[in-house]
C-alpha cells in the first residue's frame, strides 16, 4: 500500500516493501493498493501525485496479482480492496 499523493511512498514499494515481502513471504500473492485517492485532485502541497496508470505499471513490474485504489476518508474502493485481497487467495 502506498499513498497516491506521496511519490516517496510509491517509490518505496519497489525499493523497500516489495523486497521485504519477497524475502519473508516469497510465495505470497500481492495486491498493490493506492490509498488516499480522495486527495489526488487536491494536491495543494504540490508534491505531485501518482496516477492510476503508474500504479498499474508498478503492480505489473512487481508481479502483483491486482492493483486497486481506495480512500479511507470517503470509503471509495475500500470494499473492493478487501474483496480483491480475498479473491486473490483462490
Amino acid at each position: 500500500m502506498f499513498s497516491v499523493v506521496d511519490p516517496v511512498s510509491f517509490d518505496n514499494v519497489r525499493a523497500k516493501w516489495h523486497p521485504e515481502v519477497q524475502h519473508y513471504c516469497p510465495e505470497s500473492k500481492v495486491v498493490l493498493v493506492g490509498a488516499k485517492v480522495d486527495l489526488r485532485e487536491d494536491d495543494k502541497g504540490g508534491r505531485g501525485t501518482v496516477t492510476y496508470e503508474q500504479g498499474v505499471k508498478m503492480s505489473e513490474e512487481i508481479g502483483a496479482v491486482k492493483y486497486l485504489e481506495c480512500s479511507a476518508f470517503t470509503r471509495a474502493g475500500v470494499k473492493e480492496v478487501f474483496e480483491g485481497a480475498i479473491g486473490s487467495l483462490h
